[in-house]
C-alpha cells in the first residue's frame, strides 16, 4: 500500500501494513445501524444477514465484545470466539452510548442528582442493567451465542438456540426522543457489552503456567512433540508462538500448522518471525495480531512484531502504557510483573553477526525502555540457540529451539516455561503467600530474589526439551 501526499507516494512498510491491518480489525460495520467493537481480540471475518455473523479471535485472557445498536428495526447477530481461555466466565450487560453534548452537560452540573449511572470504563455512557452471566455454546477453545436487539421495544437480550439470556434495559420509548431536559437520552446508541475472562478461582489452584515455543520453521516431528507434551499438563493456560512458525510464509504451509495445532488444549497467540512474512499467508486470521498485550496472574504479557528486525513507530506508543501501571480496556489494577516477548532480539548474542535489529539506535532505545520499566525478561526466538545475556537492566533470553536447525548441531529442541507466582515461593511450599516466609532459593528468575521480610512476585523461566518419539 502507498500513502500519497503532494511530495509523492512512499510505501508502507511491512511492518506499519501489519499494524494497521491488525488495529483496523478490532471493528466491523455490519449495516447502517449496527456495529460490532472488540478489545483484547481482533475480528476475523464476518457475513452480511440477516442474521449477522461475526468470527472474533481472542487474543487475551480478558476481552470484551461490544455489539452497538443505533437504529429501530430487530435483528440477530450471532457471535463466535475462538482461541477463549477455559474455564471461562461469560457476561453481558446493557448501556447507552455517545449521549449527546448536553446530556453530558447536563449529568455534569447536576452532579449526580439526576440519577445517571457511569461506565467506569466509559464515564459518559449510561448503564441500564446491572451485569449478568450468560450461558453461551461450547466447543474446545470456543463460544457461540446470539445477540437479540430491538429497540422499539428496547430490549437486548443474548440468546443460546431457544433459551434467552439477560433482562430488558429499563429506559422505554427506545426510539422516541425524550424530553430535551433530560437530554434525549432515547437517542443515543445502545450496547450490550460482553466481557469473557479467565474465571478468576482458576488461579487459586496453582501459580498460572504457560509455554512460549519459536523458531520451529515447519518441523513436524517437534510440533507434534511439543502438541502431546504440553497436552499432558493439566495446569498449562496457554501457548505464545514465539515467531518463524512457517519456513517461507506459504499460505498453504499456514493452513496445515494452524490444523495441527488446533488439537492444542489450550488457546494460542503468536507474534511473528522472518519467515512467516515472506510471503502472503493470512496471519492475522490465523494467528491474530503480532503485537499485543494482556494481563494473565502476576504479569503484563507483552508481544512485539519485529518479523521486520524494527518495530512499527506507533508501536512503541502503545509500548510506553503497556509498561506503565495504566489499565488495558477494563479499569482495573495492572499487575506487578511485565514479561515482552519478541521474535528478533534488539542485539545478536555476539555482536558481530547482524542478527539482532537493523538499526543499533533502535535496539538501544528499546533496550532503555525496557530497563527503565524493569521488565521480568525479554524472551526473543530468532537465534537456534539457548542462552540468557544481561543487557542493561534487561535479562535477554535467546530461544529459538522450536524445531529449526540449532546452531551447536544436535536435536535437543526445547521450549519455555513460564510460570507466574504471586509471590517468591514460601518455604518448603510451591507458589507464593503474601506475608509467608520466603526461601531465598527459591527460583525467581534472574534479577528477581525474595526479600526476607516478605514474598514478591516472580517470573519463573524454564527450558524444556521437547522429547521426540524414537523413529
Amino acid at each position: 500500500m502507498c500513502t500519497c501526499a503532494l511530495w509523492g507516494c512512499v510505501s508502507e512498510s511491512p511492518v506499519i501494513a501489519r499494524e494497521r491491518r491488525s488495529l483496523a480489525a478490532q471493528a466491523v460495520v455490519l449495516d447502517a445501524r449496527t456495529q460490532v467493537r472488540v478489545q483484547g481480540a481482533v475480528i476475523t471475518h464476518h457475513q452480511i444477514g440477516p442474521p449477522h455473523r461475526v468470527f472474533i479471535r481472542a487474543s487475551s485472557l480478558d476481552l470484551r465484545v461490544d455489539v452497538i445498536d443505533e437504529g429501530c428495526a430487530p435483528s440477530v447477530i450471532e457471535l463466535e470466539v475462538d482461541q477463549l481461555i477455559t474455564p471461562a466466565l461469560t457476561s453481558h450487560r446493557t448501556f447507552r452510548a455517545a449521549l449527546a453534548p448536553r446530556v453530558i452537560a447536563a449529568r455534569a452540573a447536576s452532579e449526580g442528582a439526576l440519577g445517571w449511572q457511569g461506565d467506569v470504563h466509559d464515564p459518559s455512557w449510561t448503564a441500564l442493567d446491572e451485569e449478568a452471566i450468560f450461558q453461551a455454546a461450547r466447543a474446545d477453545k470456543r463460544a457461540r451465542w446470539s445477540v437479540r436487539l430491538d429497540r422499539s421495544q428496547e430490549t437486548a437480550q443474548v440468546a443460546k438456540g431457544h433459551g434467552v439470556f439477560g433482562v430488558e434495559a429499563s429506559t422505554p420509548g427506545a426510539c422516541a426522543t425524550l424530553d430535551t431536559e433530560t437530554g434525549g437520552l432515547g437517542r443515543a446508541a445502545l450496547v450490550l457489552r460482553h466481557r469473557l475472562r479467565l474465571d478468576p478461582k482458576a488461579l487459586d489452584e496453582a501459580p498460572l503456567r504457560f509455554a512460549v515455543w519459536g523458531n520451529s520453521a515447519e518441523n513436524t516431528k517437534q510440533r507434534d512433540a511439543l502438541i502431546a507434551q504440553l497436552n499432558a499438563d493439566p495446569n498449562l493456560r496457554f501457548l505464545i508462538l514465539g515467531g518463524d512458525l512457517l519456513a517461507a510464509g506459504e499460505p498453504e504451509a499456514l493452513a496445515v500448522e494452524l490444523a495441527a495445532l488446533a488439537a492444542l488444549n489450550v488457546p494460542l497467540f503468536a507474534t511473528l518471525g522472518e519467515r512467516d512474512v515472506l510471503k502472503d499467508a493470512p496471519l492475522l486470521a490465523g494467528l491474530g495480531p503480532a503485537t499485543l498485550a494482556f494481563d494473565a496472574g502476576a504479569a503484563r504479557i507483552i508481544l512485539l512484531d519485529s518479523a521486520d528486525a524494527t518495530l512499527a513507530p506507533d508501536t512503541y506508543t502503545r509500548l510506553d502504557a503497556w509498561l506503565s501501571d495504566a489499565s488495558l480496556w477494563w479499569q482495573q489494577p495492572a499487575p506487578p510483573l511485565r514479561l515482552v516477548i519478541t521474535h528478533t532480539p534488539p542485539f545478536d548474542l555476539f555482536g558481530s553477526r547482524g542478527a539482532g535489529f537493523k538499526h543499533r539506535p533502535e535496539a538501544g532505545r528499546l533496550l532503555a525502555l525496557l530497563s527503565r520499566a524493569r521488565i521480568s525478561g525479554l524472551l526473543t526466538f530468532h537465534l537456534a540457540t539457548w542462552a540468557t545475556r544481561r543487557r542493561g537492566e534487561v535479562t535477554v533470553y535467546h530461544a529459538g529451539g522450536g524445531g529449526a536447525p540449532l546452531e551447536g548441531g544436535g536435536d535437543d529442541h526445547f521450549y519455555l516455561q513460564v510460570s507466574l507466582l504471586g509471590g517468591c515461593a514460601p518455604r518448603g511450599q510451591v507458589g507464593g503467600v503474601a506475608g509467608a516466609a520466603c526461601d531465598a532459593q527459591a527460583p525467581c528468575g534472574e534479577g528477581l530474589s525474595c526479600q526476607a521480610a516478605r514474598c514478591v512476585a516472580c517470573a519463573q523461566i524454564e527450558r524444556v526439551s521437547l522429547s521426540t518419539p524414537i523413529d
